[in-house]
């Protein structure tokens, strides 16, 4: 991880470890852009807290990406 990080982009962001990891990274007040396959996994992810949750599916994935990493 880079000294100063700003933020991580978390792929199969429902995973256990990315999970653990983006409490992790929440904690240190960086921020975390999670990446899921399925609509349902974007619910379990927002009802746990993140902030940014991005469906690499939905047809806009590739915009709303670069949008979040402004």
């Amino acid at each position: 991880m880079k000294e100063n990080a700003r933020a991580v982009i978390l792929s199969a962001a429902c995973s256990a470890v990315s999970r653990m990891s983006a409490r992790y990274f929440q904690s240190k007040g960086i921020a975390v852009v999670n990446i899921v396959r399925r609509k349902e996994q974007e619910e379990i992810l927002k009802a746990e807290g993140a902030k940014i949750v991005l469906n690499s599916s939905d047809e806009q994935f590739e915009t709303s990406l670069q949008e979040a990493v402004k």
